[in-house]
């Protein structure tokens, strides 16, 4: 059972295929994202991704990064998940691609704290509590993992999710 702890984050952890996790949630998110006529994308690895993870847990970070690509993205926009095994460095990396304006550089520190809101705004109308990013930092923390947020080249941006293959 998950659960909070002296601020501690505590995890359900068993081995799971993060790419069958992954599909499940773009299968979800694709029937939300279709009332914006955008597309979501996965990109799966050769093979399966299975690591020691709390799969209820990541499926919140998943469903949380999948739904923030396409509430920022434009309608008809197309997000790509995607997920990669490097094993050279024992880790294995989630992926979301979208196509929505970026994070201005002046708020990039706000991004994953508490109730911070960017000045970026949906392009459907949809709702931001500011805790979603949050909450994903702090599961990914617990899994000994890393998330960032880089503005792509061209526009949009992607959240990636690293995490530890063997713990």
């Amino acid at each position: 059972m998950s659960t909070i702890e002296s601020g501690e984050l505590k995890l359900s952890r068993e081995l799971h295929n993060l790419s069958e996790l992954v599909t499940k949630c773009v299968t979800m998110i694709n029937r939300e994202a279709a009332k914006k006529k955008t597309h979501v994308v996965f990109q799966p690895p050769a093979g399966p991704v299975t690591l020691q993870i709390d799969p209820a847990k990541m499926k919140q970070v998943i469903d949380n990064l999948l739904s923030n690509a396409v509430k920022y993205s434009p309608p008809g926009s197309t997000i790509t998940a995607s997920v990669q095994r490097d094993d050279a460095n024992g880790t294995c990396s989630l992926s979301v691609r979208d196509q929505g304006p970026g994070i201005p550089h002046d708020e990039r520190d706000k991004l994953f704290k508490d109730f911070s809101r960017l000045s970026s705004k949906p392009t459907g109308g949809e709702k931001s509590t500011g805790l979603g990013l949050a909450i994903c930092r702090k599961i990914v923390d617990a899994h000994h993992g890393a998330i960032v947020a880089e503005n792509l080249p061209e526009v949009g941006c992607e959240f990636r999710v690293t995490l530890p293959v063997f713990q």
